[in-house]
């Protein structure tokens, strides 16, 4: 539906193309220094009091990263949504505590994605997240659709597909 995907992808609007506005240089140095000052003073006062930086060294060079990564996956082919916005391609730092209300207010990562049209989470996806310690990076399907996991556990028992599975992995 197009709640479950809240922006581009949804199907009553199409895929946008990635445009580049200000070319991506890379992350500051900032960007792992804040984030491991954020996991020490995880609260909303400090992150409040620190906004301009969060953009600066977090949002801002997100934003262009979502973009290039898009365009540079577009030209090799792959259509992705490369949407530069928050709950777009990239992840909110605050976390959903409603099932949770003792857990910090906000993650200590910053987490991109760059899926396969359709429903966000769903379908086939490039991600990135950049945490205090270094760099992770994901090819695959973020949740399996419940009706698609009986066919997917189906498949690694066939043959050696498991085994092939795990050495792509």
């Amino acid at each position: 539906t197009a709640r479950a995907v809240g922006r581009a992808g949804s199907p009553s609007r199409p895929s946008p193309r990635p445009r580049a506005t200000d070319a991506f240089a890379g992350f500051p140095k900032d960007t792992v220094t804040f984030l491991r000052a954020l996991a020490r003073n995880n609260n909303e006062e400090w992150l409040e009091a620190r906004r301009a930086r969060y953009e600066a060294a977090l949002l801002t060079p997100a934003r262009q990263c979502v973009v290039a990564v898009g365009e540079a996956l577009h030209a090799a082919g792959c259509r992705v949504v490369a949407d530069p916005r928050v709950n777009g391609s990239i992840f909110r730092i605050a976390r959903d505590r409603r099932f949770r209300p003792d857990a910090l207010p906000y993650k200590t990562h910053l987490a991109l994605l760059w899926w396969a049209d359709g429903i966000r989470m769903a379908q086939p996806s490039f991600y990135v997240q950049i945490n205090g310690k270094g760099l992770e990076l994901g090819v695959g399907l973020p949740e399996v659709p419940r009706e698609r996991l009986p066919g997917f556990r189906r498949w690694l028992g066939e043959e050696d597909h498991a085994e092939r599975f795990l050495e792509a992995m």
